[in-house]
């Protein structure tokens, strides 16, 4: 009878055991899930505001807006370009002015 009692006991403790990592591991596992699901949630955000700033940079790139944003702030369209010359500058070397 002895040996029946002490292999229920035995039994009991590891059944007990084994329930407590049972939930120790189910816990661990619920809480990496909310984890997961809060990155995912994170990256969805992210990617989001990416694609607002790839548009917004486009738009930025875009040579009509350019134009458009420069006429709007004074600029104007240059017709003609010239071509500066070395013998046309005003300043001097001051060696060149006084020998």
């Amino acid at each position: 009878m002895i040996n029946i009692k002490k292999i229920n006991l035995a039994l009991y403790l590891c059944i007990g055991i084994m329930a407590i990592a049972n939930l120790i591991s189910t816990n661990s596992l619920a809480t990496k899930g909310i984890e997961i699901n809060q990155l995912y949630q994170n990256s969805q955000t992210l990617k989001k505001a990416n694609q607002q700033l790839e548009t917004e940079v486009n738009k930025f790139n875009n040579l009509s807006y350019i134009q458009e944003l420069g006429l709007s702030r004074g600029y104007s369209r240059i017709e003609k370009i010239s071509i500066v010359s070395e013998s046309s500058l005003v300043a001097s070397k001051p060696d060149t002015i006084y020998p």
